[in-house]
């Protein structure tokens, strides 16, 4: 009961709203918001501000989440430990990835995954970069897939891979015989400010990915006159391919990207715009032995995923 306790809060206080909470918990809401309310009443202290269905922590609630977050993090120190002394192929991996890239390396890596360790459970959280962080912090994520740098100190991580941003236009632009072979570039290097006149499709602003966006278009002095954001870097990759505007896409998500239509791609910058994907955990945590087997599998998959890459021109 308490180990629930603890974790009922922390998603409230992680989601900011009974009803997010109750549908990554998968309980009702109304079960939820009795349970925290018989909670409050039994330590006869509030933990939550009610402002319009937002909750924020009271200043009991935020001892109550350092508290909890600590006595969480022994708990699944004790339990992957036990489990690896038991049997390596046993145990359970809590894993975060950043939103879009999901799709491509999930149900690949996953299912080789559970074919040679059956008997070890894997939860996946498909989050913001912003709330893996987050999640990581208080214990509730043994790893997390995303973009550096990160913003918490309390975190590391372990790189996977480099990879290049790439400009993505649609095949017919007028411009896209304005690539050429430049040293250090692995595609064609196009100067980004003949799309000046250009509408772009952008992720939303809390995504990891745009704001490394914005900050190497910071580095080139340029910004865009007119943006279309997005919350699904998909969307913006179909658009370019279809003929709509251009946008910015991690290399990766090119060569396994399942769109009918190609968007032309060009490395772009100085010569290149390089960012790093990381596997991140928290300081000091213990990392089990089945998580460090699915960690050489996510890597064994981006080496592969290195080797290939689309024809552009």
């Amino acid at each position: 009961m308490l180990l629930k306790e603890l974790r009922y809060v922390l998603a409230i206080h992680t989601y900011g709203t009974m009803a997010k909470a109750s549908q990554h918990l998968y309980i009702s809401q109304p079960a939820l918001s009795k349970y925290i309310q018989n909670l409050e009443d039994t330590l006869n202290v509030e933990l939550f501000h009610r402002n319009n269905g937002r909750l924020t922590l009271t200043f009991a609630g935020e001892q109550y989440v350092s508290a909890a977050t600590k006595m969480l993090e022994i708990f699944e120190h004790l339990e992957s430990e036990l489990s690896d002394v038991q049997n390596a192929a046993k145990g359970r991996i809590r894993l975060g990835i950043a939103t879009y890239r999901g799709p491509y390396l999930l149900p690949k890596v996953i299912a080789k995954f559970h074919r040679e360790y059956p008997d070890v459970d894997l939860n996946v959280t498909e989050e913001s970069a912003e709330n893996l962080e987050q999640m990581l912090s208080r214990g509730e994520l043994d790893i997390a897939i995303m973009n550096i740098p990160l913003s918490l100190p309390n975190l590391e991580y372990t790189p996977i891979l480099e990879e290049e941003i790439l400009l993505a236009i649609p095949p017919d632009h007028p411009k896209a015989e304005l690539g050429i072979k430049k040293e250090g570039c692995k595609y064609p290097w196009i100067d980004i400010k003949n799309f000046e006149t250009d509408s772009y499709v952008l992720l939303k602003p809390h995504f990891k990915s745009r704001q490394i966006t914005n900050a190497i278009l910071n580095t080139i002095n340029f910004n865009p006159k007119s943006v279309i954001e997005t919350g699904n870097i998909n969307t913006g990759y179909r658009l370019a391919a279809n003929g709509y505007g251009v946008t910015f896409i991690p290399e990766t998500y090119v060569h396994n990207s399942s769109s009918s239509v190609q968007a032309k791609v060009f490395s772009f910058g100085h010569p290149c715009t390089k960012i790093t994907l990381a596997v991140v955990y928290k300081k000091d945590s213990y990392m089990s032995k089945s998580c460090q087997i699915f960690l050489d599998m996510i890597k064994e998959f981006y080496m592969g995923a290195d080797k290939t890459r689309p024809e552009n021109v």
